[in-house]
């Protein structure tokens, strides 16, 4: 006779459920979820939600297991984190490497049914007529060539929607709509009012990686971007090929911080799709040796209750040049993508010590996936 199951909790996102359910089982409770049917990290449009539920005999038990997840992790522990890759925003300039991220942006898409929304932003600069009497002098030559700007750019969009639109069609590839927008004014500006306006669940940029002579460490759209949104941000250099199906191996960079592990929510669900390895790597510069293995092993202990999925591998390694390292740990481990977390800092701070971010974008022709 089988034994009663009781519902403990309701989710509407399967990444919760699964951590939960990870949890208690370590702890030796079975459970077991319904209305779970649908793709891993998969968002449930069922009112009921996902139930997890135990036998009676351990209820109180796991009830207790709740409380403690509550208190290691505030009142959020027991409730879902909305992780949804609804609407992707691609900011392009036409160049060689906007036109690849819409690539990357297209696979991203195809893996959640999501749309994708092209957007470009042109500048004419404002020219006041030079008044002579009651007539005024404006050059007809000047004022058609601003004209020209705009068309030029209308046409350039339109032609790379029209292309991006017959290459999903022609994969076959289903669920995937793809839409454009221009605005006039500068890029920096216009994409931040765009984010603001259409509300992405992720922004997907091109940058030009390491090698180009043109880069500028502080001149980047793609960094100012990165600096001022709060969805993640994944970033594709121009040298950057293969595509999410050849995705293996991602390397997550951790500074053992408190928020890692709400990048580390959203990571799961990204990833959800694919049979990949994460690597958890630390670059350590401090002589406190003792301090950063504690903190090793408390990331080791978390992953083991929060991380369902994939293979992962926690590594931390003493090096004083963090870029160094960093680029040895992905040549050495054929690294697909390196994610990270950044925070927004001050302007003097950002101006005379830029962060990590920022030197990982422009140093690395390996896609960069930045969340916040």
């Amino acid at each position: 006779m089988s034994k009663e199951l009781v519902t403990l909790a309701t989710f509407m996102y399967t990444l919760r459920a699964y951590l939960i359910k990870g949890r208690l089982e370590s702890e030796g409770i079975e459970c077991f979820l319904f209305n779970e049917n649908f793709r891993y990290g998969v968002h449930v449009n069922l009112e009921d939600g996902i139930m997890l539920q135990v036998h009676a005999e351990d209820y109180e038990k796991a009830k207790k297991v709740l409380e403690d997840i509550r208190e290691e992790y505030g009142e959020e522990g027991l409730h879902d984190e909305k992780v949804d890759v609804r609407k992707i925003l691609v900011p392009v300039d036409f160049s060689d490497h906007s036109i690849n991220a819409c690539y990357y942006a297209i696979e991203l898409a195809a893996l959640f049914k999501s749309e994708i929304r092209l957007f470009h932003s042109y500048y004419i600069p404002t020219l006041d007529a030079m008044s002579m009497g009651e007539s005024a002098i404006y050059s007809s030559t000047i004022d058609e060539h601003l004209q020209g700007i705009g068309e030029t750019a209308e046409k350039n969009i339109a032609m790379l929607h029209k292309t991006l639109v017959e290459h999903v069609e022609s994969s076959k590839i289903e669920g995937v709509t793809i839409d454009y927008k221009l605005e006039n004014g500068f890029a920096e500006d216009e994409i931040l009012d765009e984010y603001s306006s259409y509300n992405p669940d992720i922004i997907v940029m091109g940058t030009s990686g390491r090698d180009e002579k043109k880069k500028k460490l502080y001149g980047s759209v793609t960094a100012e971007i990165i600096e001022n949104v709060k969805v993640p941000v994944f970033a594709i250099p121009s040298k950057a090929k293969g595509g999410l199906k050849s995705l293996k191996n991602i390397m997550y960079a951790t500074n053992f911080d408190d928020t890692d592990f709400r990048a580390i929510h959203k990571l799961q669900y990204l990833t959800s799709p694919f049979n990949i390895k994460v690597f958890f790597v630390h670059i350590s510069q401090e002589k406190d040796e003792k301090s950063n293995e504690i903190k090793l092993e408390a990331l080791k202990e978390r992953l083991k209750k929060e991380y369902i999925g994939p293979d992962v591998v926690v590594e931390t390694m003493k090096q004083k040049d963090a870029m160094g390292g960093f680029d040895a740990f992905i040549s050495k481990n054929d690294i697909d993508i390196v994610a990270m977390l950044t925070h927004k800092r001050n302007f003097i701070t950002r101006w005379l010590n830029p962060s990590l971010t920022r030197q990982m974008l422009f140093h690395s022709n390996t896609p960069l996936l930045v969340f916040h």
